[in-house]
């Protein structure tokens, strides 16, 4: 005996007075045909509505194309927009070709820098001006010998009767 089919019931019972109800039924349905003979029940399918319905639904759920119109006018505003941007950027980014460097500098315009600029003590102490002193080789005696005076001082009397020629 196999094991799944115990939910099956053993035993098949018809209802009671099945077989006396049944000639009863039969009667009925037969006098009932004579009555109404062009019953149709509400499930009726149109001729030929299967061979039509595939060309009807494909004709409803086809769509045209939605069409973009480009504006042209807001397409070339935007690429000027970019390239405006890009050319400011390259411009920003750019190394400046003439970078200042102390090799253009005149010595003129470094002494005039610093006789405009001769109140920087202000900002430090007297501790910090003398620590600065001393650590500058400027400042140095064996740096700063009478050849070395005379030498910047010629340069400068030089320098002075040039300008003044002009």
């Amino acid at each position: 005996m196999n094991n799944n089919d115990k939910h099956i019931p053993k035993d098949f019972k018809l209802p009671e007075n099945y077989f006396e109800q049944f000639e009863k039924r039969l009667f009925t349905e037969l006098k009932f045909q004579e009555l109404y003979p062009d019953n149709k029940d509400g499930f009726s399918v149109p001729d030929g509505y299967f061979d039509k319905v595939e060309t009807l639904i494909l004709a409803k759920t086809t769509k045209e194309p939605r069409v973009i119109t480009l504006n042209y006018r807001r397409f070339a505003a935007a690429v000027a927009t970019i390239a405006a941007l890009f050319a400011l950027l390259f411009y920003a980014v750019k190394p400046n070709a003439n970078d200042a460097g102390f090799e253009g500098l005149s010595l003129s315009n470094l002494e005039n820098y610093l006789i405009e600029q001769d109140r920087i003590q202000d900002f430090f102490s007297v501790e910090e001006l003398n620590t600065i002193e001393a650590n500058t080789s400027f400042f140095d005696e064996d740096h700063l010998s009478d050849e070395v005076i005379l030498e910047y001082v010629d340069q400068d009397v030089i320098e002075y009767a040039l300008n003044t020629d002009d």
